[in-house]
């Protein structure tokens, strides 16, 4: 049996104040996480002639790249003309020899105007793709020092000049102090306007050679419509790279020969040939497919789970076993009976939905005002440690502890009344340290997803055993609004705030300062975004070079699994195998229906995620899956009434007109339990399906007699 967390309050209180905590924690949990994509390379440019590769970064402008299937294989050439090398002065000159009609890129150096106004210079001599790499001479772009941390980093490599070279971006000025630094990725080294005081020397720094996205040109009229032809951008690194390529295929050896000779093989076709096209992503991340497994499973099993647990009937069953145990000379409940405790169980009521609406509301406002997002995270590191304490440790090591060792006390305090043993300090230490362990490395290790899952999965399942649904009036109305806070917080609120509330309490919001600033400067003050917050299900995505996770808020697993697990409850109640699948009337399907109705709400929100390209609020989609359905079937079944006031049978039974009735052989029966109310239990039989019946035959009880439930017990009677 599941023992009480220490986030829930009183045990047991099912007033309104037993439950804030537990709702303020589910408020939380509705805070859906977006994903912000990254800028990256996301073009392969591979050398067909030398089989080598580099990475390029597509431009914003022009159509997309081709798959690796459909990419055509191109000569690479650059201008005849070595002063035309960046595209600035027309026209552009090819080479004189380049056999006609031959398909070819045109290899282009950055310079100082724009990218679109090259690409459309390549397309008009006819090439069928631009690559454009990176220079020293255009970060100067006609400046007599470059600019610090737009242009260069002192901090990646620094040395001093006795004397400057002209021009600016000659080579000699790129000396060993400074670019072969380990920190200089870049290997180029820029003038800077600083000198040494001392010896008058000018001060150089490390270049910056990072990949860009290249954006339109709003000066010139070109348009996707007009502009055919996609173009790339390389870094100073893999354009190297690639003269070092074009050199080795214009010899037939493969030898290195002088650039002379290269344009000559170039100027017959025989230089080097390239492929450009975009990187391999999967159109549909397979960990997509897995966390939805993992959605789909912590609801099933957590919902099978809450139906066990804080059961009249269970508790009736654990009564009888205990008196057995007795009765047998034994301890109370046998081996593990007194290690079990009843656990508090918090039914909502309409006034719980919504109080948990206006804090649901009240605290994602607040944290998109206030960053909370730390403070939320150690809450959170605290009560999910506690629950995989539960849920995972305490069971786990009372099967591996001695008994006599478990029930150790370590620790006493009679006026108090606290007593805690060696299992609970050992299970709660193991809950607790797991929390904070992933607190500490949640943004550096690659395995604190994993830690995380644990957490999740564990909260899950501790909240849907400690919190139900008494009746569909209140999941109703909990759903329905909670729907509504989802649109309204994800789809309405940039209206009101400017931004979606939710895409940036969830993501912790966009940088201040420009995107390339920032992937030079990540920890500077305008870069730095709020921790992401942690209440959710997360799984890296396969074979996805762009990296990141695919999430599954809590609160999807939680809210909707209410419902599942209300419908879990009612089968079990009702006598029925919730994993049989035999014919057992109608009775016995909700929880099957509610199951395959989650299963289908979450795959339509991950193929919506699909087809729009953007992160999904899931409850647009798990709600009408779940709870339409329900309403549907018990309007089918003609038991909705009944569930929208409270089914019978999960009220625990009232005697008030008598103490126990005695069965057939004249013994005293116990008050409330299966046998005086006409159960035979979950199963019977093999392929059995025992269920409440007016006239239950009873062993021992002949065809011609039923047994009856009456204000005096158990009757019987000839029919």
């Amino acid at each position: 049996m599941l023992s009480g967390a220490p986030w829930l309050g009183a045990g047991g209180d099912r007033s309104s104040m037993g439950g804030l905590v537990p709702l303020l924690f589910l408020a939380s949990f509705l805070a859906h996480p977006m994903e912000v994509a990254g800028v990256f390379p996301t073009g392969m440019l591979e050398f067909k002639s030398t089989k080598g590769h580099t990475y390029c970064a597509a431009a914003d402008f022009g159509p997309a790249l081709p798959s690796q299937k459909n990419a055509p294989e191109l000569l690479l050439v650059e201008p005849a003309d070595p002063e035309k090398q960046n595209g600035c002065k027309l026209p552009l000159v090819l080479p004189p020899t380049l056999p006609l009609g031959l398909p070819f890129a045109l290899f282009l150096a950055r310079g100082t105007c724009s990218f679109e106004s090259k690409a459309a210079a390549a397309q008009a001599v006819g090439a069928s793709l631009l690559v454009i790499y990176n220079t020293e001479e255009s970060l100067y772009a006609n400046k007599t020092a470059a600019t610090p941390q737009l242009d260069y980093e002192c901090g990646n490599g620094q040395a001093f000049l006795s004397h400057v070279a002209d021009p600016l971006w000659s080579p000699l000025n790129d000396i060993p102090a400074c670019a072969q630094d380990p920190r200089c990725a870049s290997r180029r080294c820029l003038v800077t306007n600083t000198t040494d005081p001392t010896t008058g020397n000018t001060e150089v720094c490390c270049a910056w050679d990072l990949y860009m996205t290249m954006g339109p040109d709003p000066a010139i009229e070109t348009s996707l419509a007009t502009l055919t032809i996609p173009t790339v951008f390389v870094t100073m690194r893999d354009a190297e790279a690639i003269h070092a390529a074009m050199l080795s295929s214009a010899s037939n050896s493969g030898a290195l020969v002088s650039p002379l000779v290269a344009s000559a093989k170039q100027q017959q076709g025989t230089g080097l040939r390239v492929s450009v096209y975009e990187r391999y992503r999967p159109d549909y991340n397979l960990a997509s497919i897995l966390l939805w497994l993992l959605g789909c499973f912590t609801v099933t099993y957590a919902a099978w789970n809450a139906s066990r647990v804080g059961s009249w009937r269970e508790k009736e069953r654990a009564a009888a076993g205990r008196e057995a145990g007795l009765m047998n000379g034994g301890d109370e409940g046998g081996e593990e009976g007194d290690e079990e405790e009843e656990t508090p169980v918090i039914e909502l009521s309409v006034g719980h939905t919504v109080g948990f609406i206006v804090m649901a509301s009240s605290f994602l406002i607040l944290l998109f005002y206030v960053n909370l997002n730390r403070v939320v995270s150690v809450l959170y590191a605290l009560s999910a440690g506690s629950a995989v304490a539960t849920i995972v440790a305490h069971p786990f090591l009372r099967r591996v502890l001695p008994r006599h060792m478990a029930r150790a006390s370590i620790f006493q305090y009679r006026r108090w009344d606290i007593n805690i043993t060696l299992l609970e300090f050992l299970s709660t230490g193991l809950g607790i340290g797991l929390g904070l362990w992933w607190f500490v490395v949640r943004a550096s290790a690659s395995y604190a997803w994993i830690l995380q899952n644990i957490m999740g999965i564990s909260l899950c399942i501790l909240f849907l055993s400690l919190v139900r649904f008494p009746n569909i009036k209140v999941a109703t109305i909990l759903l329905s609004l909670a729907f509504l806070y989802d649109i309204f917080f994800v789809f309405l609120s940039p209206i009101f705030f400017q931004e979606s509330v939710m895409i940036k309490v969830a993501t912790g919001g966009a940088p201040r300062a420009d995107e390339t600033f920032c992937e030079k400067y990540p920890e500077d003050e305008k870069c730095r975004v709020r921790d992401m917050l942690p209440m959710l299900l997360v799984l890296p995505r396969i074979n996805d070079y762009a990296g990141g996770f695919t999430m599954l808020g809590l609160g999807d697993i939680i809210l909707p699994g209410l419902l599942v697990a209300f419908a879990a409850r009612y089968d079990r109640a009702m006598g029925v195998k919730l994993f049989a699948f035999h014919k057992c009337g109608r009775e016995g399907r909700y929880f099957r229906l509610m199951v395959i109705g989650y299963a289908l709400g979450l795959l339509m929100a991950n193929v919506a995620v699909y087809m729009m390209k953007m992160g999904q609020p899931a409850l647009l989609y798990l709600v009408p899956a779940t709870l339409g359905l329900f309403v549907l079937r018990a309007f089918k079944d003609g038991t909705l009434g009944e569930m929208w006031r409270g089914p019978p049978a999960l009220q625990p039974p009232r005697l008030p007109h008598h103490q126990g009735g005695e069965n057939r052989e004249g013994e005293r029966l116990t008050p409330g339990t299966s046998e005086e109310l006409g159960f035979d239990g979950i199963g019977a039989g093999a392929g059995a399906c025992a269920m409440p019946v007016e006239g239950h035959v009873r062993p021992g009880v002949s065809v011609g007699e039923t047994a009856e439930t009456g204000a005096g017990g158990i009757q019987e009677r000839s029919v």
